[in-house]
């Protein structure tokens, strides 16, 4: 019974992580909209300035991005990395300057 419940926890915990990938990927097409969203310490060092966003279909994440994906495409691919807080945090909120920068 423990290993049934553990396997469907990992088939449920992939599946989540299927949608919210494929969501964050549909969003690379998009420009900014008027989402919520703010530039954290000016948009991070690296060398795309970065913006963390709320994507309406997302209610339970926070995106952080390149603010111009012009300069991405398919000569230029953006990788996809899918950050979960633990600890049961739903809030980026410890984690905003690493993702700000991670995403710059």
């Amino acid at each position: 019974m423990i290993q049934k419940t553990i396997l469907l926890t990992v088939l449920i915990m992939k599946k989540d992580l299927f949608f919210a990938a494929v969501a964050v990927m549909a969003l690379v097409a998009l420009p900014v909209q008027a989402q919520n969203s703010r530039i954290v310490e000016e948009g991070g060092t690296g060398p795309y300035k970065a913006i963390m966003m709320e994507e309406p279909t997302l209610t339970t994440h926070t995106i952080f991005r390149p603010q111009d994906l012009s300069k991405f495409g398919k000569k230029n691919l953006l990788p996809v990395l899918v950050w979960g807080n633990g600890g049961c945090a739903n809030s980026p909120s410890g984690h905003i300057n690493f993702l700000n920068e991670v995403a710059s």
